[in-house]
């Protein structure tokens, strides 16, 4: 059911108490990463995903599995834990499609995400795992994301991606690769994911001769933690590495076939081989730059080449090394990004709320469950539109470009949000 804003408000209204004030002001101080996309997903028209689409909420497989499958242009939030059961799933994503979690709470258990020859896809939000499932080999080839064919435009954005931990389940062959890359594919950014418990980490180029000029990726600010091997194992064209943070690895970057990656600000620790490295059988060769290695490695680095980067990063670039290891763990993955709701005060009980895009431009969407009253205040507390609504409500006034708050009430309980005018 939806229902439009009902009433503008004149004149002043003060917050009830100044904790919401006081919250707000200092979230405003603490200084967070640049979220923006940049990479190679950037070129070749941009990756913008669902863009211009219906925006449709999903709490099951079935439905998940038809706005993901069809051909028409959608934005889909998922909420909640989608499964198939033991038998596990595949979603083979189409073209023109923003998959995003809500909240921390979107888990797709024993669900992989196979885009094969599709275009401008974004995938945002996601816990994905094949764990639980009987034969994990046999779900979407065993890799929680795979790309291959001709796709192009894909935007893989603070996703968590596992399995078990490695030093207990030591069959390497039990699933594939995290996320794997292959055939005629490119222009992709992978950024702020978690990738954690789990041997084969994830390869670009399926073998030796899996080699493709236009398959550039992008990867930076990831968190590798108990990932053993391929993060990444990277052939054909150029690629880009960096402010990566891996941990408790075996034998991390393996360059090969050719290809020249910039490897650049990346902190390597605890490994028990090798951080950067090639073969003798398929080298590869790597522009190093300013890379923390919490050790000496044995085998000689990869050649030396120069990286043609063709885009802008500096904005969102850790430039000192060392603040890696504690910028990388704390942004990484699910329930970081501003497309889902920033809480101002906290309650004992959350509502079931989703709150997106958020910043927006002309449409805001708010989804609560059940009846509930809202308000949207400026920054110093007037009170500027309020009204009711069930289950979703849609701000579409043209506000000034600006930050507001955003209050819900529901029963006796109410909550704070900020929400971001663009």
């Amino acid at each position: 059911m939806r229902e439009p804003f009902t009433q503008l408000l004149k004149g002043a209204t003060v917050l009830p108490t100044c904790f919401f004030l006081l919250s707000f002001f200092n979230l405003l101080q603490t200084q967070t990463p640049d979220f923006s996309q940049v990479g190679f997903s950037t070129l070749n028209g941009g990756t913008k995903g669902g863009e211009g689409g219906e925006t449709v909420m999903v709490t099951t497989y079935a439905q998940l599995k038809s706005y993901a499958e069809s051909a028409t242009t959608y934005i889909i939030k998922v909420q909640g834990t989608i499964t198939n059961g033991s038998a596990g799933g595949q979603l083979r994503v189409a073209s023109n499609k923003s998959i995003i979690g809500v909240g921390g709470t979107a888990l797709l258990s024993g669900v992989g995400i196979d885009i094969s020859s599709k275009n401008n896809i974004i995938l945002q939000n996601l816990k994905i795992t094949l764990v639980g499932t009987s034969s994990p080999k046999d779900v979407n080839g065993g890799d929680c994301i795979g790309i291959s064919g001709t796709s192009k435009n894909i935007w893989i954005d603070h996703c968590e991606m596992y399995s078990e931990d490695p030093s207990a389940q030591t069959n390497i062959d039990k699933y594939d690769g995290l996320l794997d890359i292959k055939g005629q594919t490119g222009f992709i950014t992978i950024s702020w994911c978690y990738w954690h418990d789990h041997h084969k980490g994830g390869l670009v180029g399926a073998a030796d001769d899996d080699l493709y000029d236009d398959r550039k990726v992008t990867l930076h600010h990831n968190y590798y933690n108990k990932v053993k091997l391929r993060i990444p194992m990277y052939r054909g064209s150029v690629g880009h590495f960096f402010n990566n943070y891996i941990k408790d690895s075996d034998k991390a970057s393996e360059i090969r076939a050719n290809t020249c990656v910039r490897i650049e600000k990346n902190y390597y620790e605890n490994f028990s081989e090798f951080a950067i490295y090639t073969t003798s059988d398929s080298p590869g060769k790597t522009e190093r730059i300013d890379n923390y290695l919490s050790k000496t490695q044995s085998r000689a680095y990869p050649a030396n080449c120069t990286a043609i980067i063709p885009y802008t990063y500096s904005n969102v670039l850790t430039t000192t090394t060392t603040d890696v290891k504690t910028i990388v763990p704390k942004y990484a993955g699910v329930g970081k990004i501003a497309d889902v709701t920033t809480d101002l005060d906290e309650t004992e009980e959350d509502f079931q709320l989703a709150c997106f895009p958020n910043p927006f431009k002309e449409q805001l969407n708010v989804y609560v469950k059940g009846s509930f009253h809202f308000r949207l205040l400026s920054v110093s507390g007037v009170a500027i539109e309020e009204g009711t609504g069930t289950d979703k409500v849609e701000v579409t006034n043209t506000y000034p470009k600006g930050i507001y708050l955003l209050k819900i009430q529901q029963g006796g309980k109410s909550k704070m949000f900020k929400v971001v005018k663009e």
